[in-house]
């Protein structure tokens, strides 16, 4: 800014920044600021806790400041969690001379980031949607028939298997789900 109105807001930065310097000197000063920066991280800290007897305890007593900063925000979002099952998709082709022929989605594929991605995104989407499910039975049959085959039952199929701990071996409790099933003779 030029003229008077400029020298104004020039004179009154330089009240501010003398002013602000002085309260950062100061022994009142550095301890305010202590304390806030102490504020802020044990409220940080507490709020990202795992559930505990001192999350429980503290909480309550941090909450107006926490809520009124914006400060309770939980950071657990960006903490992985770590995989308790592996889930394993298959979509099962009966064909009309007893063949089965097996095709699957596996949890744990591996390759190029956007590969596995993809089919991690097909897994979830066959999991949740209905339509998804037929949609990809029919899609696979197509995929596993030749033109002079006829295939008499298409099923997909759940196999969940928990994972134990870390530093325990062995195989988990595995279950199986049917998650579709349509016989192609009777269209059921």
């Amino acid at each position: 800014m030029t003229g008077r109105t400029g020298k104004v807001w020039s004179v009154r930065w330089r009240k501010l920044d003398t002013l602000q310097q002085r309260f950062e000197d100061s022994q009142i000063g550095q301890v305010a600021i202590s304390g806030l920066v102490i504020a802020v991280v044990l409220i940080g800290a507490v709020w990202n806790f795992p559930a505990s007897e001192i999350q429980r305890t503290l909480v309550p007593i941090l909450r107006p400041v926490a809520f009124g900063t914006g400060l309770e925000q939980g950071w657990g979002v960006f903490t992985p969690e770590p995989q308790s099952t592996l889930d394993t998709i298959e979509v099962r082709v009966a064909m009309t001379d007893g063949q089965t022929r097996v095709w699957i989605i596996r949890e744990d594929a591996t390759g190029i980031d956007f590969v596995a991605y993809r089919w991690r995104k097909l897994k979830d989407n066959v999991l949740r949607d209905k339509e998804v499910r037929r949609l990809i039975a029919h899609w696979v049959m197509r995929k596993t028939t030749k033109p002079t085959e006829h295939a008499a039952n298409v099923e997909i199929i759940l196999r969940s298997e928990k994972l134990p701990p870390p530093g325990n071996r062995g195989p988990g409790e595995t279950t199986v789900k049917t998650l579709y099933n349509e016989n192609l003779a009777t269209g059921q």
